[in-house]
């Protein structure tokens, strides 16, 4: 099985037995339930209530937990990566706390609240702290005096100046104004001023060449007790904050009961948003939507024999969503067709054929074994000692496959971080130990690889044709099939042929070869126009005839297989010349494991990006343009979706 196309239903119950027939839906996650228009708009009004209460309870839980895992322990943090399985037993007795495990998240981010306030006010005390270092061998409190005829100004000048030189600035002034420095460094200089309040325009002027910035600061003690006062502030306020950590500390215990309410919280948001779409009477209710025929006969007891109630499931049509089965080594690249699009009615699954098609392009592409060997062990070690989403999984298997095709190719080419053996031989051991290719030295034979490439190119897009060829003789349009799609396949056969012959040398592949081209290109010529009349079809037959330049156009697409292969190993080769530069001294061998290290980094770096990247682009444009339609809907199951922990059944009640 590879596609799996779901079917319609239509369930009908008492609504009594609403709740039960729910949640074994729920549990079995196998239906995608459709809205169904509803005229009772109270009630889904107060489920809307219910769902921004959920919601509101949910962020108040999450925060008090993100409080509480910042004071976790390593050990503790690590566990917290793992989604371990509780017993639904755990559910109900969560609910039974469910006010108490709010009352008790309301008083962690309370708590969180005051340290926060509390941090700030250290923060401001601080700040006039630094403000009050500039003053303190000032003698007196400061204020901002001010008498009849004269003010006190408080200030920084901004600048690298000498008494002297702030004296002369003041001297047209200085019967009227009284300056005293009381703190002096290399950018700033702090004065006291006193301004005899008729020449404070002009003593402000003078300032404001000095980029004089005024103090707006008062003490009633001196400087120096004023500062002491606010340490011993910041000591008392930091001891508050550490009573109050201690206190949220005290909830740690908590943090389980918790994430298990958000699961269960997310359990009954997804079941308000299904009831939602329900449609109801006085006593019954309605679901419809799509089931996993996978479970057709057992949803069909459990409806019928536990609940006596109604359901029908009828034929898939093409509105059916789709989703995909697959084996270890197919099911991984699903992603990758999933972000194209998923298959239409008509389709077939691509996967299966693309799997074979991705893994060996990635390897040609990213081409050295010590990089294959690097990626297939570093998937290795986080799929065994990681628990990920079942999407993330499939994605670093996808990669786990990639790097064994990776090591293929590196050991084809000769390619183990580039030729590093060769050059750490010749640098520590003064010997030529070569590591070298099984089959072409990319390097040495470009031409060949080329031709490999775009052989295997019109290997994949002959085997896109054929699916196509499939398909159509399914939907019995046999003409198409043949006239249309088969003759472009037997021609690049053809063309297939002619390139083997020129690796292998068997000149019979010639003949052949002309033979499946020429007759290709009659079909082409003669047949398919074959929806026209008389003279046009001919005609049409010649303007077909051009769709050879679209298919060359894609086979010389694949000559990226070389020259990113060639890439890989060059750029490596390069990182071990300069590596081998610095000599045999104790520098030299530093900078040898510095830049080999360094080098071979950015070259896996950006090489594997560029194998997924033009990997992907061969299956969507090359590939996926002979055969597959998509536009189909992905099924998405009404099922128990949690964030925190799995559970083995779920029981209400």
């Amino acid at each position: 099985m590879a596609i799996v196309r779901t079917k319609p239903f239509l369930l009908i119950s008492v609504l009594n037995k609403q709740q039960e027939i729910l949640n074994t839906i729920q549990k079995l996650g196998c239906l995608q339930i459709e809205k169904i228009e509803n005229s009772n708009e109270t009630k889904n009004s107060n489920i809307n209530k219910e769902l921004n209460e959920i919601e509101k309870t949910k962020k108040v839980i999450e925060k008090a937990i993100e409080i509480l895992r910042k004071k976790l322990n390593s050990k503790q943090q690590k566990n917290e990566e793992k989604k371990e399985t509780k017993k639904f037993t755990a559910i109900d007795i969560t609910i039974e706390n469910k006010e108490n495990i709010k009352n008790q998240a309301i008083k962690i981010i309370e708590k969180f609240k005051e340290i926060k306030i509390l941090k700030s006010e250290i923060e401001k005390i601080r700040n006039q702290k630094k403000i009050l270092e500039n003053y303190k061998n000032l003698d007196c409190s400061i204020k901002n005096f001010e008498t009849k005829n004269t003010i006190v100004l408080y200030g920084e000048i901004v600048g690298e100046f000498t008494q002297q030189e702030i004296e002369n600035i003041f001297e047209k002034i200085k019967n009227l104004t009284y300056f005293e420095i009381i703190e002096k460094t290399k950018t700033k200089t702090t004065v006291a001023i006193i301004v005899c309040k008729t020449m404070l325009e002009q003593t402000t002027k003078i300032l404001s060449k000095l980029s004089f910035s005024e103090t707006k600061i008062e003490t009633k003690n001196k400087p120096k007790e004023e500062i002491l006062n606010l340490d011993e502030q910041v000591e008392n306020i930091e001891k508050e904050i550490l009573n109050l950590e201690k206190t949220i500390e005290k909830y740690i215990y908590t943090i389980n009961d918790m994430k298990i309410l958000v699961d269960f919280l997310n359990i009954e948001k997804d079941k308000l948003k299904a009831i939602k779409k329900f449609k109801k009477t006085k006593n019954t209710f309605i679901v419809k939507g799509f089931l996993n025929p996978i479970f057709e006969e057992k949803i069909k007891k459990i409806v019928k024999n536990k609940y006596n109630s109604y359901i029908e499931i009828f034929k898939e049509t093409e509105n059916c969503p789709v989703f995909f089965k697959n084996n270890t080594f197919v099911s991984p690249v699903e992603t990758i067709t999933k972000t194209y699009s998923m298959p239409s009615f008509e389709d077939i699954d691509p996967n299966p054929a693309m799997a074979f098609f991705y893994y060996i392009f990635f390897g040609m592409m990213f081409s050295d074994a010590g990089y294959g060997l690097i990626l297939t062990i570093g998937c290795s070690i986080f799929l065994a000692f990681k628990k990920i989403q079942t999407e993330k999984k499939g994605f670093f298997k996808m990669f786990f496959f990639c790097g064994l095709s990776t090591i293929f190719w590196g050991l084809m080419y000769g390619s183990f971080f580039g030729d590093a053996i060769l050059t750490i031989s010749r640098k520590f051991l003064k010997q030529n130990i070569s590591f070298n290719a099984l089959w072409i030295n990319a390097t040495e034979k470009p031409l060949l690889l080329l031709i490999l490439s775009i052989s295997i190119g019109i290997f994949q897009i002959v085997v896109g044709i054929l699916i196509k060829v499939y398909s159509l003789i399914k939907r019995k349009e046999i003409k198409e099939a043949i006239f249309c799609n088969l003759n472009w396949a037997t021609t690049l056969v053809g063309i297939g042929f002619f390139l083997v012959n020129s690796i292998l040398k068997v000149y019979i592949l010639n003949y052949v070869g002309f033979s499946l081209f020429s007759i290709g290109i009659i079909i082409t010529l003669f047949f398919s126009g074959y929806k026209e009349k008389k003279i046009m079809k001919i005609l049409k037959g010649i303007i077909n005839l051009y769709g050879i330049t679209s298919y060359i156009s894609d086979i010389l697409s694949y000559s990226r297989l070389m020259a990113l292969g060639i890439a890989t190993g060059v750029i490596a080769n390069v990182v071990n010349i300069l590596a081998s530069m610095g000599g045999n001294g104790t520098l030299g061998i530093i900078l040898f494991i510095v830049i080999l290290f360094v080098g071979h980094t950015l070259n896996f770096s950006i090489n594997i990006l560029g194998a997924y990247v033009h990997t992907n682009r061969l299956q969507y444009v090359e590939f996926f343009s002979k055969f597959y339609t998509g536009g189909g809907k992905s099924f998405s199951p009404f099922a128990i979706k949690t964030k925190y922990f799995n559970f083995s059944e779920i029981s209400r009640k």
